[in-house]
């Protein structure tokens, strides 16, 4: 089958590295994928299309392919126009943020109308945040499926400068509250521990690259890195720290857990259908609640034994729903499902 891919950007950012995981399973089904963008098109990620041999396009012609998967709720305006020409599956991958998208701009919200198949990672998604602009639509056409979140066979393992290492991964923006994160890390007024920050710097508070410049060897922003390199700092770290508002699913932990690193982030609702208990495989706190992050962090440093059983618990309950074999079944079938439909 010929399919088209259609994402917002070429960023390393975790929707667009979830379309490359789903070109990854088409191209290795014997399917012929090319994949374009509506914006930032020469993103880190167009160059790991090529390398795999995958065509970059400008547009997606008439008669050039038999289904289209479009990826997140910035492309629902792609929607309506390839739903005349061919089948098309829509993975919706925001929660809150996508509800603001689709009530502000129509021409997103008529992707609902259209689509051939609407994917979504939670029945949170389904049953709360988009619950408005789903309703009419046949039960049939709404699908949930957690992405599958690979783990890489090979990483290479950065060194640390200090003995505890802190890390948090994710575009730098108001939503990811990185600012959260950078000041707990602070307020712990602790040398023995240092925050790395991984990740595209877009709008985000001014003291997050004042405390990078104050003190270099505590708080570092290293910028967008190929994923097996986040990997490994995730791997170093003593901590996976995470202050988001709003997730739809947030792969970074479940990478951790895939790693060993025990987890310290905001309580969202979507977490608990991603299977996190607070003190069973995680450390919860309020959004917004930086004086529980920092406690939290001091724990998951200071406590070793519950940062083991901690690890321990998350892979044996929350890797097993985001397994790629797991992924890659689902995802064929809705392929074929689509298309037949």
């Amino acid at each position: 089958m010929r399919i088209a891919l259609i994402g917002p950007a070429f960023d390393i950012a975790g929707a667009s590295l979830n379309l490359l995981r789903i070109a990854d399973i088409l191209v290795d089904a014997g399917h012929s994928v090319a994949v374009a963008a509506q914006e930032r098109k020469h993103g880190a990620l167009r160059q790991a299309y090529l390398d795999r041999g995958i065509p970059v396009v400008e547009s997606i012609g008439d008669g050039l392919y038999d289904l289209a998967i479009c990826n997140s709720v910035l492309t629902g305006n792609m929607v309506a126009p390839l739903a005349r020409r061919m089948p098309v599956i829509w993975w919706i991958r925001e929660a809150l943020i996508g509800q603001q998208l689709v009530e502000q701009h129509a021409e997103l919200a008529e992707g609902f109308r259209h689509a051939t198949r609407i994917v979504m990672q939670s029945t949170y998604i389904r049953d709360h945040v988009l619950a408005g602009q789903l309703k009419g639509v046949p039960p049939e056409r709404m699908l949930i499926v957690p992405q599958g979140i690979p783990i890489p066979q090979e990483f290479p393992r950065p060194e640390r400068t200090t003995p505890h290492l802190v890390v948090t991964i994710g575009t730098l923006t108001g939503r990811k509250r990185p600012r959260d994160i950078f000041q707990a890390v602070a307020s712990l007024r602790r040398s023995d521990v240092a925050l790395v920050s991984i990740g595209m710097l877009q709008k985000v508070d001014p003291l997050v690259p004042e405390l990078a410049r104050r003190a270099p060897s505590r708080f570092r922003l290293l910028g967008e890195l190929p994923r097996e390199e986040c990997f490994g700092w995730i791997a170093e770290a003593d901590v996976l720290a995470h202050a988001a508002s709003d997730e739809s699913q947030p792969n970074v932990l479940i990478e951790a857990a895939f790693a060993g690193t025990p987890v310290a982030t905001s309580n969202l609702p979507v977490l608990k259908e991603c299977g996190w208990v607070d003190g069973e495989n995680c450390l919860l706190h309020e959004v917004g609640d930086t004086p529980a992050l920092a406690r939290n962090i001091a724990r998951l440093v200071d406590e070793p034994e519950l940062s083991r059983r901690l690890v321990q618990n998350a892979r044996e309950t929350v890797t097993p729903r985001f397994a790629m074999d797991r992924f890659r079944t689902r995802l064929l079938e809705i392929v074929e499902e689509a298309a037949a439909a």
